[in-house]
């Protein structure tokens, strides 16, 4: 009888120490790493093709969480990232974008953050990506996301999220 106790409480200490578990994601302490950290994985993805002049549509960062941030500093230090890794990446200006949703009758909306509009827009400035950003969250940590989207086929081509601190 002690033998089978003995047996049953070692299984368990044995089932415990084992760890399972997926790892916690890196927590970054300011969303300049977190930036860095996508940015990087974003340009080394295989699924992304990038010749000279490669022309992408970066829409202005998305807020849904409770953290009070400067949606315009943050999409440029997103597009900043990326053109210091390539130089080859060539963002849509604001005015370009202007124009053609006066093009397109769109210049009422004030909100273009509807998906299909957005890649409406960017293959109407021949654009082959479009970029996405989003910050969640309600108490630290909260997310950030970068979704890249091909505009010609609207496949999402790399998504990834991480974690940080404000």
């Amino acid at each position: 009888m002690i033998k089978k106790f003995f047996y049953i409480f070692c299984m368990i200490i044995f089932i415990n120490s084992c760890n399972v578990a997926k790892k916690e994601k890196n927590i970054f302490f300011n969303i300049d790493a977190a930036i860095e950290n996508i940015v990087i994985q974003l340009l080394q993805s295989k699924n992304i093709i990038i010749n000279k002049n490669t022309l992408f549509f970066a829409h202005t960062l998305n807020n849904n969480g409770t953290i009070n941030i400067n949606a315009k500093k943050i999409t440029d230090i997103i597009k900043n990232t990326i053109t210091k890794y390539n130089d080859k990446i060539i963002f849509i200006s604001e005015k370009k974008i202007n124009q053609s949703k006066q093009k397109l009758g769109l210049s009422n909306e004030k909100n273009v953050r509807n998906t299909s509009i957005a890649i409406l827009l960017s293959r109407s400035n021949h654009a082959e990506y479009y970029l996405e950003s989003n910050v969640s969250g309600y108490t630290k940590p909260f997310l950030l996301t970068l979704k890249l989207i091909l505009t010609k086929t609207g496949e999402i081509i790399f998504l990834k999220t991480a974690k940080f601190n404000y």
